[in-house]
């Protein structure tokens, strides 16, 4: 992309081994640039798209893509299950947490000012997922007898406060 701002929103789908990647970001004169790439079951590239818009257009888009759809007759096939289309907004969700990850929520949650939203947008979860991780790991580290397991970052406060936030 071309120098976007750091507010990059990065999208992805798999369905039937065909990936999707959708990038989107910013550019300082207020230009939406989007990125698109497609590959195959077989890794290979099956889509490229790229370009800018000017940001108060996205809705035409949108109408367009719509418009095509229904052309081509794609508008009719059954809808993409709940798990899927929570991907497209958050590409972590349903996946399970790892070791690593928790150590990375935890770390981030004891920011001063750490904020749910911030948090789920860094790790692509939602934040009801971010809520519900920290209940359970302040849980977890409450109920593990000492040196088994670290609570979230001495959570008592930041993750208390994200949680309750």
């Amino acid at each position: 992309m071309d120098s976007p701002s750091d507010d990059v929103l990065r999208l992805e789908l798999t369905e039937r081994g065909q990936r999707y990647v959708l990038a989107a970001g910013r550019t300082a004169d207020g230009q939406l640039t989007i990125e698109l790439n497609g590959s195959g079951t077989d890794g290979d590239q099956v889509a490229e798209l790229s370009g800018s818009l000017p940001a108060t257009d996205l809705g035409l888009l949108v109408d367009l893509v719509k418009l095509l759809k229904e052309r081509c007759g794609e508008a009719n096939k059954s809808a993409a299950s709940p798990v899927e289309q929570q991907r497209l907004t958050h590409a972590a969700a349903y996946r399970g947490w790892t070791d690593e990850q928790d150590d990375e929520l935890r770390q981030l949650a004891s920011h001063p000012g750490a904020s749910v939203k911030a948090i789920a947008a860094t790790l692509e979860r939602s934040e009801g997922a971010i809520r519900s991780r920290l209940r359970r790991l302040r849980d977890r580290g409450a109920a593990a007898p000492d040196g088994d397991r670290a609570t979230p970052g001495s959570a008592t406060t930041p993750t208390d406060q994200l949680v309750a936030g």
